[in-house]
């Protein structure tokens, strides 16, 4: 288990004018680990990695990086690696030079520049294709030149911005489990954007999701994913179905009992809801089951509105009369044959009900445009 602090934000903010890109951030990495920030457009979350990249200063707060505060130095002093979702290579360079220019700039005499060259090629594969310039490269090779450059001088931590975000799905697949490869390998700590939820589950040893401007929770992508601790975390992160519901008994060891769609039933919760009166009930699309079940499962009458064949399952949206739409991934068997406006009968098992409180989330779960814009901005800062 990692206990070594890496890489520690204090209440870090950031504002353009009157807008708050970022409001008093509070964040802990683990030497080592593979921290993911997630969340959508506008949410900041690329605001803090130029914020720690040093490309741009705080309006309040600090950076530690190992110990240090390096709030205010320059990008050079932090002795920070960082990949862009475009790579910015040079594009007159070869696959060679470009991994070799960091180290060059740092005063690496050459003998030990074409020997971490080496190294690095052939940690990622690109043995044999150091004349190469970048045109002459595929995307994923290009990708992975941008990431030997940062990762060649041995940085302290490893900032990624959406680096697989302009390949394609398959590549990207790829690409990632070779990502988690060279992370083991070389333990480097990295701190890694998107708003890419398959990424952040695949990738990642933990996951930060952002929503406008805050850290709206911090854990393992199954914690996150099983028992999400707040609204938009079960809606942006799991994608989860969302159905309103009150408060009847706050049980132990994290259990709650619920009123919902007229029933009572138990779930999960991942914080105290003592004094919660309205509660959101998390229902896990893949949770969903055909057919009608005993106490304590949720048992919900709907009326079939989509369906759409996925190859493996069949996502079906369904109309609940009074409530609003609910999405069932349903297996192939269950789900081919059904009929737009039949009536059907769903089932969750308790066990995979979670309670959420409804207070606790913003008014406007969406990000502000403004903020948006800015988050935009600070990309091509």
């Amino acid at each position: 288990m990692k206990t070594a602090i890496g890489l520690q934000l204090k209440g870090l903010a950031k504002s353009y004018g009157p807008v708050e890109a970022v409001r008093g951030v509070d964040l802990s990495v683990f030497e080592g680990e593979f921290l993911t920030v997630l969340g959508p457009s506008g949410s900041g979350k690329t605001t803090v990695l130029r914020l720690i990249a040093g490309f741009t200063l705080p309006t309040a707060g600090q950076i530690m990086l190992q110990g240090r505060d390096v709030s205010r130095m320059t990008p050079a002093e932090r002795g920070i690696g960082m990949v862009f979702q475009h790579y910015a290579l040079f594009p007159h360079m070869t696959v060679a030079e470009n991994i070799a220019y960091g180290l060059k700039m740092r005063g690496w005499p050459a003998p030990k520049r074409e020997t971490r060259v080496r190294e690095m090629q052939d940690l990622v594969g690109l043995h044999g294709m150091e004349k190469r310039l970048p045109r002459e490269l595929s995307g994923g090779q290009q990708q992975r030149v941008a990431l030997t450059r940062a990762l060649a001088f041995e940085p302290t931590l490893l900032l990624m911005d959406e680096p697989l975000g302009a390949l394609d799905r398959e590549l990207r697949i790829r690409m990632a489990g070779e990502l988690r490869r060279i992370h083991r390998e070389l333990g480097t700590t990295v701190m890694y954007v998107t708003h890419d939820r398959e990424e952040a589950m695949t990738l990642s040893d933990r996951v930060a999701i952002m929503h406008q401007g805050l850290i709206d929770a911090v854990g393992s992508p199954h914690e996150l994913f099983s028992v999400p601790p707040t609204r938009f975390v079960a809606s942006f992160f799991g994608g989860h179905n969302l159905l309103p519901a009150s408060l009847t008994t706050q049980g132990a060891n994290g259990h709650v009992r619920v009123r919902c769609l007229g029933q009572d039933v138990e779930a999960t919760c991942g914080t105290d809801l003592t004094g919660a009166r309205n509660l959101w009930v998390v229902v896990p699309a893949l949770a969903v089951k055909l057919g009608r079940g005993t106490s304590p499962s949720l048992n919900i009458d709907a009326t079939v509105a989509e369906t759409l064949y996925v190859g493996g399952s069949v996502q079906v949206t369904c109309d609940i009369a009074g409530t609003g739409r609910l999405l069932a991934n349903l297996s192939v068997e269950d789900g081919l044959g059904l009929e737009v406006g039949s009536r059907i009968e769903l089932l969750v098992r308790s066990d995979d009900l979670v309670a959420v409180a409804r207070e606790a989330d913003p008014a406007n779960p969406a990000a502000s445009p403004a903020i948006e814009e800015v988050d935009d901005l600070a990309k091509d800062i």
